[in-house]
């Protein structure tokens, strides 16, 4: 699968998640909370991949939409942080996820616009082996005992809160 298809997956599971959001009640409580923590999820590997492994090889082709890429990221990084601020069942929680739906949204579109051209560049065969990578190193981030732990703190650090 080339790179910027495992790209675009990303972006719609993304999608999805803001939606069964968007159509979960506040009351329900622990729905609300599993669905931000995937969407959380999703987004941080999401950027770990882009930033470790498509944006360096994009980067000689479109140097400019790299930078403003990683700066994207920035923003959105701390637009989670005030998403993991929220209790699930707050209405600062629903303010939290539009701020950071719109700035997810524009990113995309600037990714699939500037990134999506350069990246074509590279070809299939290039496309398709970065694609791999990608796949793989989203697996491991995954799995990885590490990054599991952060995520358990994470949730630990909510309930004591």
């Amino acid at each position: 699968m080339k790179a910027t298809t495992v790209l675009r997956q990303d972006h719609a599971q993304v999608r999805r998640l803001f939606a069964q959001l968007g159509r979960t009640k506040p009351t329900n409580i622990a729905r609300r909370q599993a669905l931000v923590d995937e969407l959380v999820t999703a987004i941080e590997i999401h950027a770990k991949t882009e930033e470790e492994l498509f944006y360096p090889v994009i980067a000689p082709l479109a140097p400019r939409a790299v930078q403003d890429g990683e700066d994207e990221h920035g923003e959105i990084g701390t637009l989670i942080a005030d998403v993991e601020r929220c209790a699930a069942d707050s209405p600062a929680l629903d303010r939290a996820l539009a701020h950071l739906r719109t700035r997810i949204e524009h990113h995309v579109a600037e990714e699939e616009r500037a990134l999506f051209a350069a990246a074509a560049r590279l070809g299939h065969e290039h496309l398709t082996w970065l694609g791999g990578e990608m796949t793989a190193r989203k697996s491991q981030l995954l799995q990885s005992p590490m990054q599991k732990a952060l995520r358990g703190m994470k949730k630990l650090a909510r309930k004591v809160a």
